[in-house]
């Protein structure tokens, strides 16, 4: 990747988290313990926003049983402030356990199943997904 390339997907990260973070307010006890994903998405050609809340409704309450929790609802990027990262949404995850919630969420066959969904729906190749830990300073 090209330092242009990284900067520009830096740029369109931190805005996503900014603007995220600017809806959710300041962090309570209970979520300051939490760790943070953040996945920056990419419609496949064609599909919609509409398409995404299919897959988001479809897998939530599986990744919820393994303590993948949305902060608030998905975002659709509004305007690309700088760079031409070009996402469509934006999701903020709290991570309960960030060493085991992703794998029992990838072996569970209910998120499997709507893997094709996924698929079909997102650019996965050009998605940006960030797992986010307390600092500890």
């Amino acid at each position: 990747m090209s330092y242009r390339s990284l900067c520009r997907r830096s740029i369109a990260v931190m805005t996503a988290l900014f603007a995220a973070f600017s809806f959710v307010g300041p962090a309570s006890a209970d979520q300051k313990s939490h760790a943070y994903f953040i996945d920056i998405l990419h419609l496949k050609e064609g599909k919609m926003p509409v398409d995404a809340k299919a897959y988001f409704d479809a897998i939530e309450p599986v990744v919820a049983r393994h303590g993948l929790k949305r902060v608030d609802p998905a975002f659709v990027v509004a305007k690309v402030m700088r760079g031409d990262e070009g996402a469509n949404i934006v999701n903020v995850w709290t991570v309960s356990d960030p060493k085991q919630t992703f794998d029992k969420i990838f072996s569970d066959p209910d998120y499997v199943a709507n893997i094709p969904l996924r698929s079909a729906t997102f650019d996965m190749s050009r998605a940006q997904m960030i797992l986010m830990m307390p600092a500890d300073w």
